[in-house]
């Protein structure tokens, strides 16, 4: 999955309230290559796949909406972990 992902790209996870007061942490501004994508594969696909993966590895649920990936969770640091070791992204932003 990390042939995908721009390594040089900035990634920014913030945390907001919703709800009855449930965190929820946004992730934004993943940069995905068009060169790795495979015929008929769009960059909303690869998305998607990241979301399933960080959903899976920390037991939460989420969705997917205006590129943006959302996480029903407040484990912002953990995500951060995840997209580094596992993606490679290296600039991560923690407003």
């Amino acid at each position: 999955m990390n042939l995908y992902v721009d390594p040089e790209s900035t990634v920014t996870i913030r945390m907001e309230r919703r709800k009855y007061r449930k965190p929820m942490t946004i992730i934004e501004d993943i940069k995905i290559l068009k060169r790795s994508l495979k015929a008929g594969e769009n960059k909303d696909d690869v998305l998607k796949d990241i979301k399933r993966f960080l959903q899976k590895s920390l037991h939460v649920g989420g969705t997917f909406k205006d590129s943006k990936i959302q996480l029903q969770t407040g484990k912002r640091e953990e995500v951060a972990v995840l997209l580094e070791n596992d993606l490679g992204i290296k600039n991560i932003q923690l407003p």
